[in-house]
């Protein structure tokens, strides 16, 4: 039979059909990806004897998602409780740094959860925490002849070593002392007297030391109310090492002045005029040892009766920062000069306001790390009150302050602050029971509910300075007057 011609190429694509293999089904999830893995802590998990200033550094096998980083994902706790903290993501090495306000001797506990995600989303097996512990405060006698460590001043120099000035009341005296490390151990400080006042005792003095190591310890002579700097340039703890220098005339000076070092050296002194009941300043860049190598002028010529309470800075970049109390005002006032400070036309501030800042008793000034002023300082008799103030924007204008109240009726005394290169803040303070309490913050501390604190010591005396210093390593050190049996005291 004849086929037609027209059907073989429909019988071969059927033949070719039943020829052809099995269609391969759709393809399956592919594996599932390797869990993230923490690849290493600093500090290691179980540290102890951590200083203050530590930050936590969690390190990955890879990179992580940068919106899965937060303080959810990464908790901090003390004793179970959520800490305040500030989690930072960085990139560039696959880490997570934790800044977090630690006490001394508490534990805490940083736990990476199962929340954080990998670049492609993968997340942890389990949560992994890593337990450390602060280090405990541990506490010296720098020096306990007799009645000493009244008016006191603490700094730190370049290298981290301590200085200490403070009056020996029983021998109407002011002594210095040094230490080099362990500071909190007796034995590392040594002291040596600077000048003698038979008549009257002075009631402080302030301290500040140069990259060369020249120490300057100024003071006012309550006796002739004369503003003096105590100068040493070189072995400071041998035989009469300091030159005493009288910076002005008779009747000039009352209070306690303030005086600052910047890094080239040059000294810089604030103080109280009685006569024309304004703040002063001299300055002096090099030489120091004779009255006529400091050059002074006034701070403020319009607001009278302001400086009875004050404090200079200087930061990097050489600009000197000042505080000072207005009592007519009952405000606290901030100024800053960048060169020829020794005009008061060079000279800019504001009142920082007088609803939380007056009837100042205390007052403190540290620099951030952006080189921007931060202010804590005791208001009030009757209820005192610790606060705290930070510039954020423009510091010349009021506008430019955020204040915040950290203890409501519990600070009666001295107060210091230092603030680290994490820009976290720590505040040193007496309370009105006569103890040396510790407050600190890392993130939004325009919240009082983001600070945390703790008392160091006891037995102090309301009204006293307080010193606390912070190196460049990172050491906290404090001293303070203990009472019981008038001794200085320093904690590191």
């Amino acid at each position: 039979m004849h086929r037609p011609a027209s059907l073989l190429p429909i019988l071969a694509m059927a033949v070719a059909a039943c020829d052809a293999p099995e269609p391969l089904p759709p393809p399956g999830p592919g594996p599932s990806p390797t869990p993230l893995v923490l690849d290493s802590v600093r500090p290691a998990d179980g540290s102890t004897d951590v200083p203050l200033t530590t930050e936590f550094r969690l390190f990955f096998d890879r990179a992580l998602d940068p919106a899965s980083v937060s303080v959810t994902t990464v908790p901090t706790t003390q004793g179970g409780t959520a800490v305040p903290q500030r989690v930072l993501h960085v990139q560039a090495n696959r880490s997570v740094r934790v800044l977090a306000p630690t006490l001394p001797g508490l534990s805490y506990v940083v736990t990476a959860t199962t929340q954080l995600r990998g670049a492609l989303g993968e997340r942890l097996a389990a949560n992994v925490a890593t337990t450390i512990t602060a280090a405990a405060q541990r506490s010296g006698v720098v020096d306990g002849a007799g009645r000493t460590g009244q008016g006191l001043a603490l700094t730190v120099d370049t290298l981290g070593v301590a200085h200490a000035a403070y009056v020996d009341s029983t021998n109407a005296a002011i002594r210095y002392a040094r230490c080099a490390s362990a500071c909190g151990v007796a034995a590392n400080w040594q002291s040596v007297q600077v000048v003698q006042r038979v008549q009257l005792r002075p009631v402080g003095v302030s301290l500040a030391v140069s990259r060369a190591g020249t120490v300057a310890i100024a003071y006012v002579d309550p006796a002739s109310q004369e503003l003096h700097v105590a100068i040493c340039t070189t072995n400071c703890l041998g035989a009469n090492p300091f030159t005493d220098l009288r910076l002005d005339s008779p009747r000039t000076g009352a209070g306690v002045p303030s005086i600052t070092v910047d890094r080239t050296g040059r000294f810089s002194v604030a103080w109280f005029d009685p006569l024309q009941r304004l703040p002063r300043l001299a300055t002096c860049l090099t030489g120091c040892v004779l009255p006529g190598q400091w050059n002074a002028d006034f701070i403020d010529i319009v607001n009278f009766e302001a400086g009875r309470r004050m404090a200079l800075r200087a930061d990097t970049t050489t600009r000197l920062h000042v505080v000072y109390d207005d009592s007519v005002g009952n405000t606290l006032r901030y100024a800053t000069c960048l060169t020829g400070c020794t005009s008061s036309l060079s000279w800019t501030g504001t009142d920082l306001g007088a609803s939380r800042l007056g009837g100042i008793t205390s007052v403190a000034l540290g620099i951030d790390p952006s080189q921007r002023p931060i202010v804590s300082a005791v208001r009030g008799r009757v209820s005192p009150s610790l606060v705290v103030a930070r510039c954020t924007a423009a510091c010349t204008a009021a506008i430019g302050w955020n204040d915040v109240v950290v203890e409501t009726t519990d600070a009666a005394g001295g107060t210091g602050v230092e603030v680290d290169v994490n820009d976290r803040l720590h505040v040193a303070y007496v309370a009105i029971d006569s103890t040396v309490r510790y407050a600190t913050c890392v993130a939004s501390c325009e919240t009082a509910t983001r600070w945390v604190e703790t008392t160091l010591a006891s037995s102090t005396r309301r009204g006293q300075p307080l010193g606390l210093s912070l190196a460049r390593d990172g050491t906290l050190r404090f001293a303070y007057w203990q009472r019981s049996d008038g001794d200085l005291v320093a904690l590191e």
